[in-house]
């Protein structure tokens, strides 16, 4: 919770930075563009591990504001939110029926515009990742880091007069997951600490010109 704070708080301020006209020039060859999109997201854990076997997730939530120079590299932080319910498992005693993976960090988008309405747009990134399982009193969390590779298909729906423009985007990234940390006996100890990871998202982006 305290790292999506500290996200809100850079997107906050941001904005209050970029957003002044003398740092939005409009048709500067390397102008800085914020943007910011939200979609819904649909991960998919993949492989023999605790993860992919004992979690049926639902689509989520997710948040994302990026900035960079225009059709060149960017940087970007997101959050998201899923929740999905946990199945039979022997190493969590069958306690939790409910589960939540939060999931947030940082990327490094580079945009390849192809004609004036599309854009593709590969990353890499690193997050960190909860998975909070609930028993309706108690709770007990898994904590993992991820790195991933995104790829992002942008669609510019409309363009309005200042310039800024509303994208349509449909993406999707996959990841490694470690949980170096979690305190497990050593026979389970690669069963609960590594997984992959496949992420839908669709959602709308707002550029700032």
């Amino acid at each position: 919770m305290r790292f999506f704070g500290f996200c809100s708080i850079l997107v906050f301020l941001s904005f209050s930075v970029f957003g002044q006209n003398d740092v939005l020039i409009k048709k500067a060859k390397y102008k800085m563009q914020p943007s910011i999109s939200g979609n819904l997201t649909m991960p998919f854990f993949l492989g023999d591990n605790l993860l992919a076997n004992d979690y049926d997730m639902r689509p989520g939530v997710g948040l994302n504001f990026q900035i960079g120079i225009v059709n060149r590299l960017g940087i970007g932080l997101f959050m998201s939110s899923v929740t999905g319910q946990v199945g039979e498992t022997r190493l969590l005693g069958n306690f939790f029926d409910r589960a939540r993976w939060n999931s947030g960090g940082i990327y490094l988008p580079y945009a390849i515009p192809i004609g004036d309405k599309i854009i593709i747009e590969p990353a890499v990134g690193f997050a960190g990742a909860v998975m909070t399982n609930f028993d309706g009193n108690n709770k007990f969390r898994l904590n993992y880091h991820r790195f991933f590779f995104n790829a992002n298909f942008k669609y510019a729906i409309n363009q309005f007069e200042s310039n800024d423009r509303l994208l349509l985007v449909l993406g999707s990234d996959i990841s490694r997951i470690y949980g170096p940390r979690i305190q497990i006996n050593a026979q389970d100890q690669r069963y609960v600490q590594h997984a992959a990871m496949l992420n839908l998202n669709i959602g709308l982006v707002y550029e700032i010109f």
